[in-house]
């Protein structure tokens, strides 16, 4: 699917690519340059996520696209995850200030951090959803986005301290997006008060239709306010709230509903 409007191969490296419900389209990112008729990227050291349509046999830019008023994001971009239908494309970006396309990779300072982008293919439009409740963007790294089928919900691990209020813990945490209401939340909140715990979690996953949660944490269900370096995978209900431990041998409810 690495293949060019015209049908030709691309000329460097194509990875982690996402695939619709349909398998009619396939979101990847590419250092390749002959994708594109006129490539803004001059140097091999950017990376560009591209979609390509298997029915219309066409591939288009995610990072860019010309019939949209939209910054072209001349930087590093990956790990793109699509919706069902191919239309939401969630991914994440590192870039000092995409608007100037003046970043380049290598050269990255301490201003410099991933972030988490939307791209709505049928509207144009793409925007930064690694950000605060006042628009401000993540003060730290967001990564490995997952999407729901319909694309409403939006989750991904993020160090960053500012995206919620109440996010004091100073660790990896897992935040999910609702795109209708644009609401944030954290996912590793329990106990009838919705605490936070201290302890990181990460690897976030989503079920088709955004209700279940996913993702690994060193949270200790039989001792909460512990530290550890073994990790365990737990699964939140975003409907009702609640949290429960999946990675468990054998079925023990007194250990996988502890803390919720």
């Amino acid at each position: 699917m690495s293949i060019s409007t015209s049908g030709e191969l691309g000329n460097h490296n194509s990875q982690n690519a996402s695939v619709s419900g349909d398998g009619r389209y396939v979101a990847f990112n590419s250092v390749a340059r002959n994708f594109e008729e006129n490539p803004s990227r001059l140097e091999w050291d950017y990376l560009d996520i591209f979609l390509h349509d298997r029915k219309e046999g066409t591939t288009v830019s995610v990072s860019k696209i010309p019939e949209a008023d939209a910054p072209y994001f001349n930087s590093r971009n990956v790990n793109p995850v699509i919706s069902r239908d191919g239309r939401y494309i969630a991914f994440q970006l590192v870039a000092s200030d995409p608007e100037q396309n003046t970043f380049k990779y290598r050269n990255t300072g301490r201003g410099t951090k991933w972030q988490i982008y939307l791209r709505d293919m049928q509207a144009k439009e793409a925007r930064m959803i690694s950000v605060s409740p006042e628009g401000e963007k993540g003060d730290f790294f967001s990564r490995n986005p997952v999407i729901s089928g319909d694309g409403r919900y939006v989750a991904f691990e993020s160090a960053a301290r500012n995206l919620v209020e109440g996010d004091l813990n100073d660790n990896w945490d897992v935040f999910v997006l609702d795109r209708e209401t644009g609401k944030l939340s954290l996912a590793l909140l329990f106990g009838e008060k919705k605490l936070q715990r201290p302890q990181a979690s990460t690897d976030p996953g989503i079920s088709g239709d955004g209700r279940y949660l996913v993702f690994a944490s060193n949270f200790d269900v039989r001792a909460p306010n512990t530290q550890r370096n073994r990790e365990d995978i737990y699964l939140r209900d975003m409907k009702t709230g609640k949290s429960r431990i999946v990675s468990l041998a054998t079925r023990d409810d007194s250990v996988a509903n502890a803390g919720q």
